[in-house]
């Protein structure tokens, strides 16, 4: 025992809490100096037989250990490399190690629990008895210190709960807020995102895992799509929330052992690829994902015969990862489509300790509620409150054909049809690739002229010389694109279709050249559909659509020559996303015209500056016409949307496709006979259903060798069942958490306005000058001091910034300052230490009601005791009682403070006629009751600030 070491003793920090052995008994002290040189320390006692009498000591003259208890409100003194900074925080519990005691103290600022030798730590007053018994005054600027570290913590905490403000790339809008902000605070991370198409899965899912990597708590994240969606999730993900760690297996990496996955940590793979043997080997040693998603996941299918269940390939991918993760997102929105089995299989999935509850559903609909979300369109509003649809309306324009494209068009049917009789003879990989062939050809001669004289052309030269082309891999957005390089060098189908096809294709060409040099349907495109158009409005933009890119590239040397090429923009496949994104940039500038074989991709946004559609063609997958209309039929569009559909009369084709949807329409508008609240907005959710929900492809494929009547009586069932489906769907759909416009009226919402309000406060407060504002304030140009460049080591002192992305897509040089911007770091570092101060203050103003104004924090957790979430809570105190959050309060927050000028001592009592500490109790006991939920339960809460309010 002699030789035992005695512990170094650490230097002991002001109002740091001690027990000290003097006068022969433990009496607990107050550190109020330590001489670091001579280890003197300054204490006054706070208990015992020495009670308020001071003393002057030798740190090693008496033993002494910590006199802190749980619930103390501390602040640590930590010194970290380059800097030192004090943590506000609270006593959880302490312990001994070889005789160094140790606090856990969990810090408010980052909600960690760390343990932290006593030593570091320091005693200060609770806000709520500093707001009770401190006198106040002008000092320190202490009202706007409160204001600015009100909208520091709020910015922070309303990132973690909605994911909204760390891109300020995109414009969330209320339904999105909403179901992130509802997901984030059930309790659990299960979800099915059941949105109708259009209302942007891609912003929710970004906006889901920026607030789970806001908070730590998404390090690995697996997102899975259909094959030809990879990249498009890849490059909006990018687009939107630039997030550029996502890696696409199969093209940008490989695994050739399980291990290699841990590599990786954000990683995108198509559901095909996963569901190989090899892959579905690689991926059990995998290891654990934070977070798995599902995109298109209602093709993951299990269907039950009897007692026994036959699950795809995908859906057992599915059942493997899900073992390897505690949070599943299921992205669809057509999850039931009739089939009972399949959409329970999902939802057991999602929730597996709820198979009791799911395979009961028919009893229990209402469990739905707590797996299932479902934004509908026609409901979602904007910031203000407004729809967000204007209304569409559709014009069919049907254009008379020559007779030469009637003897053409008979030509081509008879060759389709001898080619379709040939596939059904032989069968096998032969047959189906000579019936592929067949549909891409019927689609390209719906479409132009130039697109089937082209693939016929191409197909004779493979007859006659062979071809060694190969294709790259298929991207939904432009299946059409795909479709008519794939047919030019299917491997299947190097021999003739047909007895003297090489001669048949001659007559074929020789044809379809004299239709090109007199093309009706172009001329009627110019004449009776652009011409008319810009004759009213010479500067109207329109967008045009088509699916191929021999029509896309017709359509731009017939625009060229009639309007001039300078305005013209195009957007296809081949395009990288920055060419895209230069080619939308030039429409919305200078542009008239944008031609685009694309549909699907969130980037193609043209909402703002134009309104007018036209389908060139119009395809046979009536999902792909509801995303085309969604690049204007969207969010920002302040018009009606016209849609011109164009229709060559006399095509057999052509009459199939306008009969397709003219009976999809005539279901549409049978269901919305139906609904109480009919309306265009409604009728084009019930369109988009229906597009979703509808197979036609097999139908228009075996067109070819029936009769007009046989496929119009199929076309007819197919659509009656798709109507089925969609009424079940909408009745399962009524028990789903939806978008509730009054659903966030509880909380303390931050907006744009708060973020601009907040910048402008701390460039105040840190000295960095506005020096220039530019695009009605939108675009700020900050010049930062000397010691701010050296803290954020950046040479630059004249920073332009903006928190409008669409200014940013006009000056793409400015930096968007957003909470991943180093300086908007910087200032919410700040605004929320300790040093700063405006936990208490006194404040002027005859905006905010009632007499008092609180802040607080609520913290929660799950079942399994893990923290989740943060809320913050606001109320003002008035003669009548709290009242949660007022607007009066939020709206303070958007200008500088004003100190109230006199100095004065506030008696609480003759202020307000009720107990202050018991109020604030009451208020948080029953903003947490309200949230409260199975799943979802408090953990802690404490007050953050408080302030008087006067009058001026």
């Amino acid at each position: 025992m002699s030789n035992m070491t005695i512990p170094k003793l650490l230097p002991l920090v002001k109002h740091c809490i001690i027990y000290i052995f003097f006068k022969n008994e433990w009496q607990r002290a107050i550190v109020q100096d330590f001489d670091k040189l001579d280890e003197i320390m300054t204490l006054k006692f706070i208990e015992g037989k020495s009670k308020f009498s001071r003393i002057r000591v030798k740190q090693r003259e008496y033993p002494y250990y910590s006199g802190f208890e749980k619930g103390f409100r501390v602040i640590a003194s930590t010194r970290r490399v380059g800097r030192s900074n004090l943590e506000e925080g609270i006593v959880l519990d302490q312990k001994n190690v070889a005789g160094q005691y140790l606090v856990a103290v969990h810090f408010f600022h980052d909600d960690r629990i760390l343990w932290i030798p006593f030593e570091r730590l320091s005693l200060i007053r609770d806000h709520a008895r500093n707001f009770e018994k401190v006198k106040y005054n002008n000092q320190n600027n202490q009202a706007e210190h409160f204001r600015l570290k009100t909208l520091g913590y709020g910015i922070q905490l309303w990132n973690q709960n909605t994911g909204s403000l760390s891109s300020l790339n995109i414009d969330p809008l209320p339904h999105q807020i909403n179901l992130v902000h509802h997901i984030l605070q059930s309790g659990n991370l299960n979800w099915m995102i059941a949105d109708d198409v259009g209302l942007g899965k891609t912003i929710e899912t970004g906006m889901l895992i920026t607030a789970l990597k806001y908070r730590g708590e998404a390090k690995r994240i697996l997102l899975v799509t259909p094959a030809g969606l990879t990249k498009q999730w890849k490059e909006e993900l990018y687009y939107k929330f630039s997030f550029d760690d996502f890696r696409i297996y199969g093209d940008d990496f490989i695994i050739n052992e399980s291990r290699e996955w841990r590599m990786y940590e954000h990683v995108i793979a198509s559901i095909d690829r996963l569901k190989s043997d090899e892959s579905r080997a690689l991926l059990s040693g995998a290891g654990y994902w934070d977070l798995i998603i599902f995109d298109e996941a209602h093709r993951l299918t299990r269907s039950q015969y009897g007692n026994r269940y036959v699950s795809s390939g995908r859906f057992d991918v599915a059942a493997l990862l899900r073992r390897h993760t505690d949070n599943l997102i299921l992205l669809t929105a057509t999850p039931h489509q009739g089939k009972s089995d399949q959409f329970q299989s999902l939802l057991n999935l999602l929730r597996p300790e709820l198979k009791e509850e799911i395979n009961r559903l028919n009893r229990n609909p209402e469990i739905l509620s707590e797996m299932v979300y479902r934004n509908n369109k026609s409901k979602v509003t904007d910031l203000e409150g407004r729809k967000i649809f204007k209304g569409q309306k559709t014009y069919p324009i049907h254009l008379p054909v020559s007779q030469d494209a009637i003897t053409f068009d008979r030509k081509l049917q008879e060759y389709l049809r001898k080619s379709a009789k040939r596939s059904e003879e032989l069968g096998g990989n032969i047959g189906r690739a000579i019936g592929f062939v067949i549909a891409i050809y019927r689609k390209l001669a719906a479409s132009s002229i130039a697109a089937i004289l082209n693939a016929l052309i191409k197909r004779q030269e493979r007859l006659l010389y062979g071809s060694n082309e190969e294709i790259n891999d298929e991207d939904e957005r432009f299946i059409g694109e795909f479709e008519e390089r794939q047919v030019n060098i299917e491997k299947d189908v190097k021999e003739q279709f047909i007895e003297g096809e090489i001669e048949y294709l001659d007559q074929l060409i020789a044809l379809g050249e004299k239709v090109r040099a007199d093309d009706q349907k172009l001329q009627g495109f110019l004449t009776q559909v652009v011409d008319p158009i810009l004759q009213e409005n010479p500067t109207e933009k329109l967008v045009i659509f088509t699916e191929y890119l021999s029509t896309q590239k017709y359509l731009e040397v017939a625009l060229k020559k009639r309007y001039g090429g300078e305005r013209i923009s195009l957007i296809n496949g081949s395009m990288s996303l920055e060419e895209r994104q230069e080619a939308i940039a030039q429409f919305n500038g200078d542009g008239q015209f944008i031609l685009s074989t694309e549909a699907g991709g969130e980037g193609i946004n043209l909402q703002h500056n134009c309104h007018i559609l036209v389908n060139f063609d119009l395809p046979w997958n009536p999902m792909r016409l509801v995303q085309r209309i969604g690049r204007i039929y969207r969010y920002g569009q302040m018009k009606e949307v016209l849609i011109f559909n164009i229709f060559s009369q006399g095509t057999v084709d052509d009459d199939i496709v306008r009969l397709l949807y003219q009976k999809i329409d005539q279901v549409v508008n049978d269901l919305g006979a139906i609904s109480d609240e009919f309306d265009e907005g409604l009728k084009h959710d019930i369109f988009g259903n229906i597009a979703d929900l509808v197979e036609v492809d097999k139908i228009l494929d075996h067109s070819i060798v029936e009769s007009k009547e046989q496929t119009e009586e199929k076309l007819t069932m197919a659509l009656e069942d798709a109507k089925v489906i969609s009424q079940k769907q909408q009745e399962l759909f009524s028990y789903v958490a939806q978008y509730d416009a009054n659903a966030l009226e509880r909380e303390f919402v931050i907006t744009l306005d708060h973020i601009s309000a907040f910048i402008r406060g701390m460039c105040r407060y840190t000295g960095v000058e506005i020096i220039k504002e530019m695009y009605d304030g939108d675009i700020w140009v900050l010049k930062l001091p000397d010691v701010l460049m050296k803290k954020l080591a950046t040479r630059k002192q004249n920073i332009e910034v903006t928190i409008n992305h669409r200014v940013k897509m006009q000056r793409p040089k400015t930096e968007v300052m957003d909470l991943n911007h180093p300086l908007m770091k910087y200032f919410i570092d700040i605004a929320t230490s300790y040093e700063f101060g405006g936990a208490n203050a006194l404040v002027c103003s005859d905006l905010i009601e009632g007499k008092a104004v609180i802040t607080a924090i609520v913290k929660w957790q799950n079942l399994q005791g893990t923290s989740i979430h943060q809320d913050m809570i606001t109320f003002a105190l008035t003669d009548d009682g709290p009242r949660l959050n007022p607007p009066s309060f939020s709206n303070w927050l958007l200008t500088p403070a004003e100190n109230y000028l006199s100095q004065e001592h506030i008696n609480r009592e003759k202020v307000l006629p009720y107990s202050l500490e018991t109020t604030i109790n009451e208020v948080l006991d029953d903003a947490i009751n309200q949230k409260r939920r199975e799943t979802l339960i408090p953990h802690d809460q404490y007050l953050l600030s408080a302030a008087w309010v006067k009058k001026s």
